[in-house]
């Protein structure tokens, strides 16, 4: 398995060097964007009238990865100087499955495959792309050739003619005729899909992505990015992929890193700038692909890259990564962005406006059940719906705290300046051998940071803070709409209860003795 993986390993490093450029998918350092971009550009101006003569072929692959021949492979690798030993290996590997099929929930005989790669293997895409080399290099050779023909082992990979088509610019009727006879692919206009991305004449449109939301392909349209936003942001907040009104806290406060007071959600409209701008670093950095060929013989000619515009007539695209890489520019000199290491996570790092420290990280330690860190995160940003946050928007006819009944309700009185509150807080507490006597939620946090605690233990009394602030909000809803009454006794035991089952179930390995011997004492005590 060794001698498989490194053999894998090496292939993997030489496919660029033997498969031919128009190939992406697959090979180390091409990307499929690439592909589509340049299809993109091939087909800008076929909608116009005045377009010139030209036309495009739309060919699917019936069945392509269980049509591939096995003998076919063996040749290609052989041809391709593969060692005879990895040849050997690599065909033993994939001439040698078997299946079976379920019937009424029982599995039935071994059935001997004779052609195809296994889908879902991740080896088969590797010697996919190398079956396809071929082909590849047979179409390269089309402008020269006066004959077309398969090679004989390719007799079996047909085109889906439901799949495939003739699109046409500039071409009168008899044309376009003839080529669909010829080919017997029907004839179609645009926009058509391509990698599961829509090409079309004109700049993509909202309703040309609603496929692209959950896929995230690399240039989308703002208005597709704000539709990501927006279902991420409904679930969020209402657990539903669509909401109406605003969330409890804004989403790029939301997006920023928990260091700064968000959830270090990823922002989708700064990661696909920063994707983007994957092609700018590309082009800065000469890179080798056919893409990078292209843009420069195209648009960018004799240009500085650094300083070049994008023409009128460019394609919505290419406008779109010059726009980037004007932002770029207000980061980078040309010369620090060609050393620079790309990677999107990197490049988002470099152009994050640092809000400044938040005070309260500990409340994301592992010892806190996840709700529990959610509500008090909630809580320390006061954004809780509490009567006064909900009285700026809509007339309440009472605004007074349900737990006591005496004080307007909002966070500082909720936690812990509410009689109720600050008992249950004190109670718990005291099952914890900690006393303490203030009145505020994030005064009592920072005394616990600067209290001679050990680092295990701090931790723990952190989650019993959670777990307070969690259950008192939990408590005050179900007053406010169910009308049910928990007392104090009921809730204090509630959330011991709950303690304790989170302290049964944590790895409490890395305490020191003493601590251990601490949260033994309080699984002992009864609620």
């Amino acid at each position: 398995m060794d001698t498989l993986y490194n053999y894998l390993r090496v292939l993997r490093e030489v496919l660029p060097d033997i498969i031919s450029e128009n190939q992406s998918g697959f090979v180390k350092g091409r990307r499929i964007a690439h592909n589509i971009m340049l299809c993109q550009d091939m087909v800008r101006g076929y909608d116009r009238r005045s377009a010139k003569f030209a036309c495009l072929f739309k060919i699917d692959l019936q069945k392509a990865y269980d049509s591939l021949d096995w003998d076919f492979l063996k040749e290609m690798l052989e041809a391709l100087n593969f060692p005879k030993k990895f040849v050997d290996l690599i065909m033993d590997c994939i001439t040698t499955p078997q299946f079976s099929f379920s019937i009424n929930g029982a599995l039935h005989g071994y059935i001997h495959a004779r052609r195809g790669l296994r889908q879902g293997d991740p080896i088969s895409p590797l010697f996919f792309v190398i079956g396809m080399e071929c082909l590849s290099r047979i179409l390269s050779k089309v402008s020269k050739e006066a004959d077309f023909k398969f090679h004989p082992r390719c007799k079996r990979l047909q085109a889906n003619i439901s799949k495939s088509a003739v699109y046409g610019a500039g071409m009168d009727t008899n044309s376009i005729d003839r080529l669909v006879e010829l080919s017997g692919f029907p004839k179609c206009s645009l926009p058509f899909k391509y990698l599961g991305m829509t090409i079309c004449a004109k700049r993509l449109s909202k309703s040309d992505c609603v496929c692209l939301v959950e896929k995230m392909l690399v240039i989308l349209p703002k208005s597709v990015l704000h539709s990501i936003v927006q279902v991420c942001r409904a679930f969020l907040w209402k657990g539903v992929d669509r909401i109406s009104g605003l969330g409890y806290v804004s989403w790029s406060d939301v997006c920023r890193p928990k260091t700064e007071g968000g959830l270090g959600f990823k922002d989708i409209e700064s990661w696909n700038l920063c994707a983007m701008g994957k092609h700018v670093w590309d082009i800065a950095s000469k890179k080798d692909n056919l893409w990078v060929k292209w843009v420069n013989a195209i648009y960018i000619k004799q240009d500085d890259w650094w300083d070049h515009e994008a023409p009128i007539d460019a394609s919505w695209y290419w406008k779109r990564i010059v726009q980037v890489k004007n932002r770029i520019k207000a980061v980078f000199s040309f010369i620090e962005f060609q050393k620079f290491n790309y990677t999107i996570a990197g490049m988002v790092s470099k152009v994050h406006l640092i809000a400044g420290r938040w005070k309260f990280n500990m409340i994301w330690d592992r010892f806190s059940i996840p709700k529990h860190r959610f509500i008090i995160w909630l809580a320390l940003l006061e954004r809780l719906p509490t009567f006064d946050r909900i009285q700026r928007f809509k007339s309440l006819q009472s605004v007074s705290c349900v737990l006591c009944g005496k004080f307007a309700e909002c966070h500082a009185h909720l936690f812990f300046s509410c009689s109720v509150s600050a008992k249950i807080l004190v109670e718990t507490l005291q099952w914890s051998a900690i006393s303490y006597h203030g009145h505020d939620l994030k005064n009592l946090l920072k005394w616990i940071g600067k209290n001679k605690l050990s680092q295990g233990r701090r931790k723990i009394v952190y989650s019993i803070i959670s777990t307070v602030v969690y259950f008192i909000w939990h408590s005050r809803n179900s007053m406010v709409w169910d009308q049910k009454f928990i007392s104090i006794d009921v809730i204090v035991r509630n959330i011991i209860h709950c303690l304790k089952l989170r302290l049964q179930n944590m790895n409490l390995s890395k305490l020191n003795r003493v601590d251990i011997i601490w949260v033994d004492s309080l699984l002992r005590v009864c609620n």
